[in-house]
């Protein structure tokens, strides 16, 4: 009898995730391309704190921008070690356990896009397993 995978999503802790904003010259970019500028942890934390947690799809997300949504993309991003073995300790612990909790991948959904803007590695391990995908939906 094959083992039932499942993840449970919850809400993120959007303190842990400020880093992926004032820390990622990319991300920083990319926004203020948008128009959206944080100025503070606590601005980003506030403007964050108005999103939900959504089912999503996989194909939802095909067209969207800083998301690794391919299986062959994604394991090209594994060849950074340190990347490898947080992917591969979160894979372990859903195997062995078949049950996990991660905080859900933060997305922001702006202007008809969608970017990933935490939890790359989260939501590939569930697009790997075929389970069912919930993030925090951050509509700007």
């Amino acid at each position: 009898m094959e083992q039932k995978l499942l993840i449970d999503w919850e809400k993120p802790d959007f303190q842990e995730e400020t880093g992926e904003y004032f820390e990622n010259q990319f991300t920083k970019e990319w926004l203020q391309e948008k128009g959206i500028v944080f100025k503070t942890e606590q601005e980003l934390i506030e403007a964050f704190s108005t999103g939900s947690l959504e089912t999503i799809t996989q194909e939802q997300l095909k067209k969207s921008e800083n998301i690794t949504h391919k299986t062959e993309d994604f394991e090209a991003e594994l060849a950074n070690r340190e990347y490898k073995e947080s992917f591969e300790s979160m894979e372990t612990n859903l195997v062995n356990e078949g049950e996990i909790t991660l905080p859900a991948p933060i997305i922001l959904y702006i202007k008809n896009t969608y970017y990933g803007f935490a939890g790359n590695r989260r939501m590939n391990l569930a697009f790997k397993y075929g389970l069912p995908l919930k993030a925090w939906i951050v509509r700007i």
